[in-house]
């Protein structure tokens, strides 16, 4: 579908889900049509928001595990988490102990903002890899569900905005959506089937938005014009949109430095940190001025009261009650002192609910006088932060995965549940690289260390022992020469292909396979090596290696007989086209490569030979957004290949491609996910790691719907 033109800034994609029901906000007992994300007898249906995708896909994911709590919300009896790819529903009628009672289906970006309101939740989305700086997102949007029923939430209607949608603030039937930090779509939100477009207020890098009566007021920290920002002094910017169908700006007041806190409406008076702005006066006469030791973090109302989150003499959060007095200067009486980190949070009802680092807080707020706090709330978060050229999850069993830095229970694949931690590399002192499975539980993960403020690095095969799920353990770190950019274990042998191409200047060139005994898997112990080797895939059968070996100017498959790795034997080579971004796998005398260009590629593979080349044939299907990736399983006559958007952000996938006609390989199934990070299908069952979370899907849906319907 094509956007919506606008001038100067790009159109929002206005989707047509459904007919609407009704100009004016729905009564609790309006019935709704069966439709939208919930299960059914069938599994999940999956809707696709904001990408053109008119039909669901059957073929959903069984369970999607972990992913970043993001934001809550509440309407005094449930609480809406954004738990990475879904929205997560707890019933916290027992403050002390909520429980799980329902979710959505998987969305392709996360939540990053909730509002609840009259049986329907507000979501703002966007991709995990969107940023401030790179604020275009094909995924971004809003969706507006029905939860009335809160064990089976439904999507009504959704509409793609213009960049990454963070924070949104309802007054109903506007909902102001803060779109690519530069500006805030003003939304019609009456008809929750079909949101529409009324008009945008744009005033540069913005961080916040606040309304007080008509005026919506915005933080912006920098000048911008067409998205390119310069440095400026922060300045509020205040616009009328008493007629949002065309805000006005009214007001420009210089600030200083980022807002401690949320710009926070209070009545007519815009209260930022310990200053404020009073609008009640004429225009010309507001300015921004201190209100002394106030230092409001938030505001909000709930059971008939108005309450305040503020800096306590302290120093921790507290809640206060707003017992009158001017909006200015607002009279109150300290309630509670909060956990540190619980500065603001979403009311419904006669609660509130804030995250903290975690999990999230609740606030029972039915006796006003004598507030109680909930217990912590954890929701363990997931965020695979890998290279999509690598392994980043591994499963033998189809019971145990393995992530670098964690153990992962998939014996109840409903329910997966993610194991200790195993040790974690801070920020950006190190990162972990590709990993394997060795012999019964142990693990092989290459692993950066750098010093701070230094370029020095060291580099690790680091060896885990995962026999006790619940205490897992570092066995031993054995120095490398440079990270472990590829991993394969194959029998008694790991061969660890290692990149020193930033270490010493000489580029693309420099590389190393080092080979490793693992007669006892626990200790490794280096037999040999193949020195300026840089490797981008390999594929072993017996003592014999095929790598995927690149270099500056060409790419070849060489072969390599290892019987005795102390002196390798080069045994040919192929050269191939170049192009980064392919995979390969081997199956009983073939080899299979899968691009570039779309391409499927079989070798014969004879012991003591180098592989030859047997056919060279265009896969039919591909979609043109999707990039391949070196995530490949084997499956009878079906071939799965993990990918990812050839765009910065976006929606990738599994294609299952079928290789039943040796000289037509075709996609005859998509399994759209997020970008692929690692992949491993164990009998019928396929586990498909992404950024934010692990998706489970069953095998016998393959072939039998989504792009496969379309192409019979």
């Amino acid at each position: 579908m094509d956007r919506v033109k606008r001038p100067h800034v790009m159109g929002l994609l206005f989707m047509l889900l459904s007919p609407g029901i009704g100009a004016t906000r729905p009564a609790t007992s309006l019935a709704l049509a069966a439709q939208g994300d919930g299960p059914s007898e069938a599994g999940w249906t999956l809707h696709l928001p904001f990408a053109g995708q008119s039909a669901p896909l059957r073929g959903a994911p069984l369970a999607v595990l972990g992913g970043e709590l993001d934001a809550v919300a509440t309407d005094g009896r449930h609480v809406y988490a954004g738990v990475g790819h879904r929205i997560v529903v707890y019933d916290a009628i027992e403050p002390a102990a909520p429980r799980i009672v329902g979710e959505t289906a998987p969305f392709f970006a996360p939540a990053r903002d909730l509002v609840v309101e009259d049986g329907l939740l507000y979501v703002t989305h966007a991709s995990a890899s969107a940023t401030w700086y790179l604020p275009q997102d094909p995924e971004a949007g809003l969706s507006i569900y029905d939860v009335r029923d809160p064990a089976q939430p439904r999507r009504l209607g959704e509409l793609a905005t213009d960049g990454i949608a963070s924070r949104i603030v309802l007054r109903y039937p506007l909902a102001f959506v803060l779109q690519a930090w530069t500006e805030v779509a003003i939304l019609d939100v009456s008809a929750p089937r079909q949101p529409r477009l009324l008009s945008t207020a744009s005033a540069g890098a913005t961080s916040d938005l606040a309304l007080t009566g008509d005026l919506l007021w915005l933080y912006a920290r920098a000048d911008c014009s067409d998205r390119v920002c310069s440095q400026s002094r922060p300045r509020l910017m205040g616009f009328d949109v008493s007629d949002p169908a065309r805000s006005v700006l009214v007001k420009r007041i210089d600030a200083i430095g980022d807002p401690p806190g949320r710009l926070i409406g209070l009545g007519a008076v815009l209260h930022l940190g310990s200053g404020r702005v009073d609008t009640r006066g004429p225009v010309e006469g507001w300015r921004l001025e201190p209100s002394g030791d106030s230092a409001m973090l938030d505001v909000f109302e709930a059971a008939g009261r108005r309450w305040a989150i503020r800096r306590l003499p302290s120093g921790r959060p507290g809640l206060a009650e707003i017992l009158g007095g001017d909006d200015a200067e607002p009279e109150w009486v300290d309630r509670l002192e909060l956990p540190e980190g619980l500065e603001s949070g979403r009311a419904g009802g006669a609660g509130f609910v804030g995250r903290v680092e975690g999990g999230w807080h609740g606030l029972d707020l039915r006796d006003g006088d004598a507030p109680s706090l909930s217990a912590l709330q954890p929701v363990e978060p997931l965020r695979i932060a890998g290279d999509p050229g690598w392994r980043n999850f591994v499963t033998r069993d189809g019971e145990t995965g393995y992530l670098a830095d964690r153990i992962v229970d998939l014996r109840e694949p409903a329910a997966p549940r993610l194991g200790r931690q195993i040790g974690r590399l801070a920020g950006e002192t190190g990162r972990w690289g590709d990993i394997d499975q060795g012999p019964g539980a142990v693990v092989y993960a290459g692993t950066s260390r750098y010093e701070p403020g230094t370029s020095q690095r060291e580099d690790h095969l680091t060896v885990i022992d995962a026999g006790e799920p619940d205490e897992p353990r570092v066995a031993v770190e054995l120095a490398l020469t440079g990270p472990a950019e590829h991993l394969l274990v194959a029998g008694q042998r790991l061969y660890v292909a290692e990149w020193r191409g930033d270490r010493d200047g000489l580029g693309a060139k420099d590389g190393r396979l080092s080979i490793w005994d693992l007669s006892e898997p626990l200790a490794p112990r280096e037999i040999g090596a193949i020195e300026d080797l840089v490797v981008a895939g390999m594929v072993a059968q017996g003592t014999e290696l095929v790598v995927d070996a690149r270099g500056e100017q060409r790419r070849l498959l060489r072969s390599f007989d290892l019987s005795d790795p102390a002196r390798p034997r080069e045994l040919g080579g192929q050269q191939m086209p170049i192009q980064a971004g392919d995979g390969m796998l081997a199956s009983g005398d073939s080899l299979l490569v899968v691009g570039p260009g779309r391409v499927l590629r079989r070798f014969d593979r004879v012991a003591g030979q180098a592989p030859s080349l047997v056919s060279e044939t265009a896969i039919s299907g591909w979609p043109e957004t999707l990039v391949a990736r070196p995530h490949l399983e084997l499956h009878g006559d079906r071939l799965l290949l993990g990918g990812s958007s050839a765009a910065w952000a976006g929606r990738a996938g599994v294609l299952s491609i079928s290789l039943a006609d040796p000289m037509d390989p075709r996609v005859i199934d998509h399994w759209e996910t997020p970008p692929v990070l690692g992949l491993d299908c164990v009998r019928a069952r396929c586990f498909v790691a992404t950024e934010q979370g692990i998706w489970v899907f069953d095998l016998p849906e393959l072939g039998a719907s989504g792009l496969g319907a379309a192409l019979e």
